[in-house]
């Protein structure tokens, strides 16, 4: 019959009719499916003691022939197998298969699903590549033998296993592990650790989710959508941690005085964190006052030991006249500013680079560059900037 509807008992249904036409799992062409074990709990877990293993309860679809159709198979409880004693001299590998056995195809005699435990050969390096019977099979386990193994002397579990299960699910599902691709659309998990999820274009697997211009990708309370031609707008903060990087410090606090000291001391608010290695560009912007000629202003930096780097101002001369970046200096320096008086604000551009000599913290920091009773002072609204480039 070429046509037939698996629902109708009456239209003479065969087996391999209602195996085509109900094992709906991913899809590897027309008429077949991928073999694999169904996720969920441990499914056909092997753990062993000694020279004897168990298998424990699951289930799969283990395709065979184009013509035989997908077998669904359940192993409803734990199954033991007995590894046979090591060769004298030589390490082997055995395998664990799920093998179905269908007379109708395999002239087996039987129509059953089993767990299968087969010895490989003898220092061959190789497992073996299909079971002794049976057309439809699916690999689960192999373990390597040492020489000498023995119920005396036996396996170790914990090294002497290598997990061949594949993983199927319902068409249309993800599917987890490298899934070969079978139509377009089809999306895959690549498993371990990463996770990374994939989409099967109908020729190659790309690691890419797209919606469509009015699409909306939804992070938890923050958002990514499409606001015009070639632009993606971010709905609420936007972190950087690599290159790319760029840290922001805004002097909030009240204005910070300095009297009499021509000693650093940190400028409140005005830090930001680097990481080892890394370079950044520095800009800021200082407001300050002092004394005319007088205190005036020295400007320098803490940095993490080991840091490299230049910097420099553009901002009045300690004489009154206004110096376009007086000092380039390293950044470990120190280099000065003019004032005009208490109350006469002005301020400071800073620019420069720093590449971390270990993972700390960039502070500004000032005082007075000639010790005076009037305070030369850093007001609120001064900000730094760092922006990393490598």
């Amino acid at each position: 019959m070429a046509v037939y509807a698996a629902w109708n008992a009456l239209t003479g249904l065969t087996r391999v009719m209602i195996r085509l036409a109900t094992t709906l799992m991913t899809p590897t062409g027309s008429l077949t499916v991928r073999s694999g074990v169904i996720p969920g709990g441990t499914p056909l877990l092997l753990t062993g003691s000694g020279m004897t293993g168990s298998v424990a309860p699951g289930r799969a679809v283990v395709q065979g022939t184009s013509a035989q159709g997908a077998y669904p198979a359940v192993v409803d409880t734990a199954t033991s197998i007995t590894v046979a004693a090591g060769h004298a001299s030589l390490a082997r590998i055995d395998t664990v298969w799920l093998v179905v056995q269908d007379t109708d195809y395999d002239s087996s005699g039987s129509r059953q699903a089993q767990i299968v435990y087969q010895q490989g050969t003898a220092g061959s390096g190789s497992a073996p590549t299909a079971p002794a019977s049976g057309t439809a099979y699916l690999r689960l386990w192999d373990i390597t033998v040492p020489a000498g193994a023995s119920s005396g002397s036996p396996i170790n579990w914990g090294t002497a296993l290598t997990d061949q299960r594949v993983y199927t699910v319902p068409v249309g599902g993800i599917t987890p592990g490298p899934a070969a691709g079978a139509y377009a659309g089809q999306w895959r998990d690549a498993g371990g650790v990463a996770g990374i999820l994939e989409r099967y274009s109908g020729s190659v697997w790309e690691a890419a989710v797209r919606l469509g211009n009015a699409g909306l990708l939804g992070l938890g309370d923050v958002t990514i959508t499409r606001s015009a031609t070639a632009t993606a707008q971010v709905n609420g903060n936007l972190s950087v941690t690599g290159v790319g990087q760029v840290l922001h410090a805004r002097k909030t606090s009240a204005t910070q005085p300095v009297t009499s000291s021509t000693t650093l001391v940190p400028a409140t608010d005005l830090a930001l964190p680097v990481v080892a290695g890394a370079t950044y560009e520095i800009d800021g912007w200082i407001i300050y006052d002092g004394q005319f000629n007088a205190g005036d202003l020295k400007i320098g930096w803490s940095v993490p030991a080991g840091s490299t780097g230049t910097w420099s101002i553009n901002a009045p001369g300690t004489g009154g006249t206004l110096t376009y970046s007086p000092n380039t200096v390293a950044i470990a320096a120190t280099t000065t500013a003019g004032t005009y008086g208490a109350g006469g604000l002005v301020n400071a551009a800073v620019r420069g680079y720093i590449t971390a000599g270990a993972t700390g913290t960039l502070q500004l920091q000032f005082a007075q560059n000639s010790s005076n009773p009037t305070p030369t002072s850093v007001y609120a609204g001064s900000w730094l900037r760092l922006h990393r480039v490598a």
